[in-house]
């Protein structure tokens, strides 16, 4: 299938040199940069695309090629790097042949939003298209057989981004045959049916938000089930709530809930499997001017996964919202309103994450299965941060604005125990999923 191509031309790297010795060197690129030899060259741009951080270079040199800096092991002398490309953004195609170039996508896509790597046979949802009706947005939903799990270059992903539309055409029956299958059979269509208590869907390619308001009785019991989920973990005197939004995104959903279906079959009882692998809801607190993205696209690595590594380099979610309130994470804009998400989130099988980490550890090394999310925890101890790697794995189901007194100066703990009236899965276990 379509695999993502390289620049059109390969990328150069250099090391910054003092300009007192610059006349030692037969090459230099202006003002002050000197050229690494093609081996060299060639592991760091290899280490730069599977964001590996930190390599050792040399016996003597260590190259950190997140921080663009080569460091002295002996005297920990650190100098400058670069990295020299052509500024080219391709999109995979599927082709006959390996690697094929795309065009360039169009220049008002933000440069944060991946382009999505496409391979023959796989299944995607269309979450949106662009105004040039050439390029549209949309997430994996059922992978090609044997298509590659790796991580993908830069700029790139395999479960979300952009892509071309004259690279896809409509499922075929046996496709469609081989989805319905992943949903759980003949019935399995209905797996990908909203909630029964969303509003009737205006636009299934369009995010829609639907003010849940306490004093009508339609929407009184949904309101206060998701405000006292928020507020179990707070001193409800220090809040005050603006809103709160239901999020109905068709695309997403259904994306969402593939995933969900593909992970809770490893249980043969349904209830069990929502119990043990899916928590509803997680906290996800962001800056104002990132929740437009996440209503529309999801939790996208490439902007919800910034603030945190320690437990791998994925998004991050919390058991408690005293600790996605906490301003470092859900930044205030400059009225003091704060922004949080409540999210359904399949976490699936999960192990004790391991910082910088681009994926989960393997679960199972006889068919080279990789556990789902990663934990703050061990084994064994109830889990109080979450990290997911596949951008299906959560859905973005509730926003609350809302503003906060006394904030707490100290950073918010990680591994207490839970709230004695926290639940897994509150909808699972209130009867309403």
């Amino acid at each position: 299938g379509g695999r993502a191509g390289p620049p059109a031309a390969p990328a150069r790297w250099y090391w910054e040199e003092s300009p007192a010795r610059l006349a030692a060197h037969p090459v230099v690129k202006p003002p002050y940069w000197i050229p690494y030899d093609d081996a060299a060259s060639a592991r760091l741009e290899k280490a730069f695309v599977a964001r590996q951080g930190k390599i050792q270079l040399t016996a003597a040199y260590e190259a950190d090629v997140e921080r663009m800096l080569q460091t002295n092991l002996r005297t920990g002398f650190s100098r400058k790097m670069l990295r020299d490309a052509p500024p080219v953004v391709p999109v995979a195609r599927p082709a006959s042949r390996d690697v094929e170039q795309g065009a360039d996508r169009p220049s008002d896509i933000d440069a944060d939003e991946p382009c999505m790597v496409l391979h023959v046979g796989s299944i995607v949802q269309i979450a949106r298209e662009h105004d040039d009706g050439k390029w549209a947005f949309g997430s994996l939903m059922m992978p090609a057989a044997g298509a590659p799990t790796d991580t993908p270059p830069v700029g790139w992903s395999r479960d979300q981004g952009w892509f071309e539309m004259e690279n896809t055409e409509v499922p075929s029956a046996d496709q469609l045959a081989e989805l319905q299958k992943a949903l759980g059979g003949s019935g399995g269509a209905s797996a990908l049916d909203p909630p029964a208590y969303w509003d009737e869907v205006k636009d299934p390619l369009m995010a829609e938000l639907f003010r849940l308001d306490p004093r009508d009785a339609k929407t009184r019991d949904e309101y206060n089930r998701v405000l006292n989920a928020f507020m179990l973990t707070l001193n409800r005197s220090n809040f005050r709530i603006y809103s709160i939004d239901r999020v109905q995104n068709v695309s997403l959903w259904q994306s969402y809930s593939v995933k969900k279906s593909q992970i809770c079959a490893r249980e043969e009882d349904e209830s069990k499997a929502l119990r043990k692998y899916v928590r509803c809801w997680l906290f996800h607190g962001c800056p104002g001017d990132i929740v437009p993205k996440i209503l529309q696209q999801g939790f996208n690595r490439s902007f919800c996964g910034k603030n945190a590594t320690f437990y791998g380099k994925g998004v991050y979610f919390a058991r408690d919202a005293k600790y996605s309130t906490y301003p470092l994470y859900c930044r205030p804009d400059p009225q003091g309103v704060q922004s949080i998400f409540l999210v359904r989130a399949v976490v699936g099988q999960y192990c004790k994450g391991v910082k910088d980490a681009l994926t989960p550890d393997i679960r199972d090394n006889a068919k080279n299965l990789l556990f789902d999310s990663t934990v703050d925890t061990e084994p064994g101890k109830e889990p109080s941060i979450y990290v997911t790697y596949h951008d299906a794995q959560a859905y973005p189901e509730y926003l609350i604005k809302f503003s906060q007194t006394n904030v707490p100066k100290a950073h918010p703990s990680a591994g207490e125990a839970p709230h004695r009236m926290y639940r897994h899965n509150i909808l699972e276990a209130e009867g309403i999923e």
